[in-house]
């Protein structure tokens, strides 16, 4: 698992928390959103079904392993995701 580094933004651009996730796909692959859905640690399940918040996406500079997943993604990118349980 790579750690990854979040910021969520509200539709006014101002910034609204950060958190992070766990992931074991790259930004360009179909589990990479998923991830984030299910391992981010700063808001409550459910959070991307309103489309509201926008999620930045860096790496962790702690991690060397995070190389490849800076990314902007806008609300209606995540909406549709639903947190699965392990």
């Amino acid at each position: 698992m790579t750690k990854i580094l979040l910021d969520f933004y509200k539709p006014s651009g101002k910034w609204y928390g950060s958190g992070t996730a766990e992931t074991t796909h790259f930004l360009f692959e179909d589990g990479f959103k998923q991830d984030i859905v299910n391992t981010q640690d700063a808001l409550i399940d459910g959070w991307n079904s309103n489309e509201y918040f926008t999620v930045a996406v860096r790496n962790d500079p702690e991690d060397e392993s995070s190389a490849f997943h800076n990314c902007l993604l806008s609300p209606d990118k995540l909406s549709g995701y639903v947190k699965e349980m392990e």
